[in-house]
This record gives structure tokens, C-alpha cells and sequence, in this order.
């Protein structure tokens, strides 16, 4: 049996918050790694198709095309909201 001091603590305590942190970042790396196709686009955005058509028209959202078929990244997303984003301005 092994009783921890006081002085061990922070460092173990250290060691896990740093291990969290990790865990979130690869969490979230993982995330963007996410293909979508324009069926998931229509139901993330809650848009019709021809919205959506009207986005990737005007260059408001980013997109890969392979062929007749769309794909794209969560951060596409993300960048898209983002920049569409009205920040709220109530005291």
C-alpha cells in the first residue's frame, strides 16, 4: 500500500489535467476528420437544396467535389457559421 503526500499530488493532479486536454484536442481533430455529403449539409444547416447550392454559388461555404458528388469537413462548417455570425450586442 502507498499513501500519497501532499507534495505528490500536484504533480499527479498536474499530469491528469494535462492528459485531459490532450484527450479534448484529439477529440476534437477527430471530429473535423468527418466527411459529410450533401444530404448531412441539408439537415447540419437546415437548408434547402437549392441554399445550399446557392452557398457553394456564391463561395460562402467550402466544399470538396469528387465527380458529381459533394462532400464536406465539419470545420467547413464551423467557418461557414462563423463568418455568419452576429455577435450579440444587448448590455
Amino acid at each position: 500500500m502507498y499513501i500519497l503526500e501532499n507534495s505528490d499530488m500536484e504533480p499527479l493532479l498536474n499530469s491528469i489535467k494535462e492528459l485531459t486536454e490532450e484527450v479534448k484536442q484529439l477529440r476534437l481533430k477527430s471530429l473535423d476528420d468527418i466527411i459529410y455529403d450533401n444530404e448531412d449539409a441539408l439537415k447540419i444547416l437546415k437548408v434547402s437544396k437549392r441554399t445550399l447550392q446557392d452557398y457553394r454559388d456564391k463561395g460562402l461555404i467550402s466544399f470538396s467535389q469528387i465527380g458529381r458528388v459533394i462532400y464536406y469537413r465539419r470545420s467547413d462548417f464551423e467557418e461557414f457559421l462563423n463568418k455568419h455570425r452576429i455577435k450579440a450586442f444587448a448590455k
